[in-house]
């Protein structure tokens, strides 16, 4: 092969290569919006209130809210209410009222009522993040719909993680 057969062959791979260098540049760049760094200083701040206060809302939003919203997620937020009806619609904002209020039926749950406390595993609350309350969330979500029964008996670890002996 001549030399004129391979510069446009070499002319592609440069432009390849610094559309490389260019992409790589601007994928390791700072984003706007991610001033601190991944989940920002937030998600590490205590949740407010006094210690009774933080601990209900921990297991409130994280234990409670999300258990619920997975019952949504798999069909069966009205068939694991006490006395829901006929009327009962999986996805309305009632069934998860009851759900969150204390309405579960406890032939399949072991509690009429999500746990709000450290108290109901034997154990104390030391304290918990915003980001504890995410962690929480992600790992009832991750359980399967045949797994979300035993989440009040045995909660992920990761929602006992605020909670010590």
């Amino acid at each position: 092969m001549n030399d004129s057969t391979n510069k446009p062959r070499r002319a592609r791979a440069a432009s390849a290569l610094w559309l490389v260098v260019l992409s790589a540049l601007f994928l390791a760049g700072p984003t706007p919006g991610d001033v601190g760094g991944c989940g920002g200083s937030l998600a590490n701040s205590p949740l407010p209130g006094n210690p009774d206060e933080q601990q209900y809302d921990y297991f409130e939003q994280g234990l409670c809210a999300n258990m619920c919203l997975r019952l949504r997620e798999c069909g069966v937020l009205c068939l694991s209410l006490r006395g829901a009806g006929a009327d009962c619609v999986n996805d309305s904002q009632q069934a998860y009222q009851q759900c969150l209020r204390g309405q579960l039926r406890q032939d399949i749950f072991g509690s009429s009522a999500c746990p709000h406390s450290c108290a109901n595993y034997g154990s104390r609350y030391a304290g918990a993040s915003e980001q504890d309350v995410q962690t929480c969330g992600h790992a009832i979500n991750a359980l399967s719909c045949d797994g979300i029964a035993d989440v009040i008996r045995q909660p992920p670890g990761q929602c006992l993680a605020v909670c010590v002996q």
